[in-house]
């Protein structure tokens, strides 16, 4: 995928969001059940990070709701650090999180596909850097590894990156929410080179009644391997939860250590 077709792709998500950002937080009040395993999986690896300081970082933190997880459910320090592009989302985010009882929190609006894919992140290091519903927002196979790339490049020893691929594309019901290429070129002010356009990318409508679509992109069973297959370090775990039938999201755990070491 070129580089243009990226921006306008990623510019049609900020267009997205800036105007359905109170809509779609109210569809996103709940934590996924997937946090839980994620958290166990953050136990099993380090086992002081019950009890001792945590630091998350959490890109494509939107409305804050992991925040909100993270209080209810640790007593011991907790320092987040939440980034997304949408401002309209983050304004949200701040007053959803006002009060929460944690030792440092901060919001930054940041955009992981400015410049370099994921160069502008902080440095951390992060014990936990998570990227919840924000790999299907990132254009082109290449983005995506230099993404999760650049979270595992942010972990402090024994860290663990976990990022979601939304498996949209083999339920009925989000079939049902796709709209043609064809059809949003038509109108659009800058269409898309479908020409460019990898398997799995779709864009989909949202609520009702229906907005301007997003763009989405299913990873394949064979992609994810690939991109695991194109990191550093190794994969810790691997599960699907979450969702009506407990498989909409497929979870990726890995950590920055490199296979065979202690």
């Amino acid at each position: 995928m070129d580089t243009e077709t990226r921006r306008r792709l990623n510019a049609l998500n900020h267009v997205f969001y800036q105007a359905v950002a109170a809509q779609f937080s109210d569809s996103r009040r709940h934590p996924w059940p997937g946090w839980e395993r994620v958290l166990a999986c953050l136990q099993r690896t380090r086992p002081d990070s019950g009890a001792g300081a945590l630091s998350v970082l959490d890109v494509g933190c939107g409305n804050g709701r992991f925040a909100h997880f993270l209080a209810d459910r640790r007593s011991a320090p907790l320092r987040y650090l939440g980034v997304d592009a949408s401002p309209a989302l983050l304004a949200i985010a701040h007053e959803e999180t006002r009060g929460l009882n944690l030792a440092a929190l901060d919001l930054q609006r940041l955009d992981v596909l400015d410049g370099q894919p994921g160069e502008h992140l902080p440095a951390g290091p992060f014990d936990l850097v998570v990227g919840f519903g924000l790999l299907h927002h990132i254009p082109g196979f290449a983005t995506r590894r230099a993404v999760v790339r650049a979270l595992l490049e942010r972990l402090a020893p024994s860290g663990l990156v976990a990022v979601t691929a939304w498996r949209f594309g083999d339920s009925p019901r989000f079939a049902k929410r796709r709209v043609s290429w064809d059809s949003y070129n038509r109108d659009a002010a800058q269409p898309i080179d479908q020409s460019q356009l990898e398997d799995g990318d779709h864009l989909l409508a949202f609520g009702e009644p229906a907005t301007s679509p997003r763009y989405c992109h299913h990873s394949s069973d064979e992609e994810l391997q690939r991109l695991v297959t194109a990191l550093p370090g190794r994969l810790v775990e691997c599960f699907d939860a979450d969702g009506r039938e407990g498989d909409l999201n497929r979870y990726l755990v890995l950590t920055g250590e490199p296979v065979g070491a202690a």
